[in-house]
């Protein structure tokens, strides 16, 4: 029998805490997925997992099919299986909650918005 090495594998213990761990990172990933609805979020920089072949990339990896005027869908760069399908178009009011909860591609298009209007 080979001894436990410690500075290669984890104990039984520290491999249950691992995957406890990435069960609830993942869970909480999924749900952040679960909340993205507009292109307007900043959704580039969240971590995706294709629930097909789950490869595991970021969103701004994803390849993005623009399916009418008013949605595109997220798909797998791997194998183009469709993750999301998200809303193109937002209002002024939309824009503005979005903003207020960070999302730096609506603060943009309000500060665009505004200054065409001033201009």
């Amino acid at each position: 029998m080979i001894d436990h090495d410690p500075d290669f594998w984890p104990t039984m213990e520290e491999a249950e805490e691992m995957s406890k761990d990435s069960q609830e990172y993942w869970k909480e990933l999924r749900k952040e997925r679960a909340e993205l609805y507009t292109v307007w979020q900043d959704y580039e920089d969240l971590l995706l997992m294709c629930d097909k072949c789950k490869k595991v990339f970021t969103g701004d990896e994803a390849t993005i099919e623009h399916e009418s005027n008013l949605i595109c869908a997220l798909h797998c760069p791997k194998c183009k299986y469709k993750l999301l399908i998200l809303q193109t178009e937002a209002s002024h009011e939309e824009l503005q909650t979005l903003a207020s909860l960070g999302h730096k591609k609506a603060i943009s298009a309000i500060e665009t918005r505004e200054s065409s209007s001033e201009a």
